[in-house]
């Protein structure tokens, strides 16, 4: 396993983005491993540096293998001898964990900012904190971030009922899935919200998956955020709709049951790989009620007179909201990175605008906590639209000019066990 994941490491280091597959992603500790060495990257880079400094070593040691020690020494307090033995004794390594042992953070952080400290603690990039400070209170963005980092806090997973290939109804499919959970002593809870929204434990994740309800797609792990989003569209019967963003396809695919299927939806997205993986999960669902295009939202191929009446956009982002799962996302944070997002996102709306019918509904999301990529992404086009009330399960939005505008809200990691996520519900005048 230490191999694997030291090989694994070593891309990581190298600037190579890791999709772990096949047995990777079926090693339990490699998963853990990588995640979490990952997701401390900084901070890790932070005690290796600070250490390296009182060392002279002749040989240069591996950065892989100085995250993962650092790693088992500081955060797990493995013993030292463990550590040898997993990664080979060498007598440099060994003299590098011995003068490991006497780090001190007191010592390290002395004379650093508030801010500095936070930022490497919580191995949060600079940039992300600074962006975050005028919109939110220091309290506010440490306990948001401290929810993006700590995987064992959010112990609710969710799940989703999917009853379109099943004889029976939703009612029965519920409470035939209850009573099988409740023989297995499995935590399944109906969400308050949202009706087909199911809770369960992260410590039931396996007995889920291996059940016949996971096996057989009658469940899905699903966000709760997704459901909420897709549900502000309130689909009416005969509805022309079109998700532009469509990959890989979990919203779009909530939204027809919405209506019982009384609708037409195309789901749209740019990238063909992505759209693959939207057309074998309908497929997989016996879906034949589904149109997949693969466009480019921003150009869409339709022709003047085609109208939709409702647009669901869950734009292209920075993915700032997604550290808990998606780590890596934290070291690609800059300031071209996300220019770049609110250009594409800038152009999406206005062809989204173009394509929804006057009086239609619109509805623009996006899994990140900048403003630039939310609020202000809406307020530019304020005097086009009518905002919506949004349910109050939502957060307010930011204030801009110390403003809360309608029609605009947020999830957050501490508050709602969500991902972060922006969104409004607009009307086209």
């Amino acid at each position: 396993m230490v191999n694997r994941l030291l090989r694994i490491l070593a891309e990581f280091v190298q600037g190579k983005t890791q999709i772990l597959e096949g047995e990777n992603r079926k090693s339990p500790e490699i998963v853990h491993y990588y995640n979490e060495i990952v997701r401390y990257w900084s901070k890790l880079n932070f005690i290796i540096n600070k250490t390296l400094r009182s060392l002279k070593l002749n040989k240069q040691l591996k950065a892989e293998v100085l995250l993962f020690t650092t790693y088992r020494l500081i955060f797990e307090e493995a013993p030292l001898q463990d550590i040898l033995m997993e990664i080979g004794h060498s007598k440099e390594i060994s003299f590098f964990l011995n003068q490991l042992e006497g780090f001190s953070f007191d010592i390290a952080l002395k004379e650093k900012s508030d801010q500095e400290i936070l930022s490497i603690m919580e191995a949060m990039p600079t940039f992300f904190i600074e962006r975050l400070l005028p919109v939110m209170s220091p309290r506010f963005l440490e306990e948001t971030i401290k929810a993006m980092n700590d995987y064992s806090s959010h112990k609710t997973i969710f799940l989703r009922i999917d009853n379109y290939s099943s004889e029976n109804s939703l009612e029965t499919l519920i409470n035939s899935i209850k009573n099988d959970f409740d023989k297995k002593k499995i935590t399944f809870q109906q969400d308050k919200d949202i009706p087909f929204i199911f809770h369960s434990q992260l410590g039931d994740k396996g007995e889920i998956i291996r059940s016949k309800w996971y096996q057989n797609k009658f469940l899905i792990f699903q966000d709760k955020a997704s459901a909420l989003i897709a549900q502000l569209l309130k689909p009416d019967k005969g509805d022309f709709i079109c998700d532009l963003c469509a990959a890989p396809g979990m919203k779009s695919s909530l939204i027809l049951p919405l209506n019982n299927n009384r609708l037409r939806l195309i789901c749209n997205d740019f990238s063909n790989s992505r759209l693959e993986f939207t057309k074998h999960y309908f497929d997989v669902q016996n879906r034949t009620d589904v149109f997949l295009l693969n466009s480019d939202g921003t150009k869409f191929p339709a022709r003047s007179e085609v109208k939709f009446d409702k647009i669901l956009i869950d734009a292209p982002c920075s993915g700032s909201g997604t550290f808990l799962s998606n780590p890596e996302l934290k070291w690609r944070q800059n300031v071209s990175f996300l220019n770049q997002n609110v250009i594409i996102q800038e152009k999406l709306i206005e062809s989204g605008l173009n394509l929804l019918k006057s009086g239609g509904i619109l509805v623009y999301s996006t899994c990140s906590l900048y403003p630039e990529e939310g609020e202000l992404q809406i307020n530019k086009i304020y005097d086009q639209i009518q905002p919506l009330d949004l349910p109050k399960y939502f957060s307010p939005s930011y204030k801009i000019n110390k403003k809360s505008l309608r029609g605009m809200g947020r999830l957050f990691p501490s508050i709602h066990n969500t991902h972060g996520f922006f969104v409004s519900k607009l009307k086209k005048k």
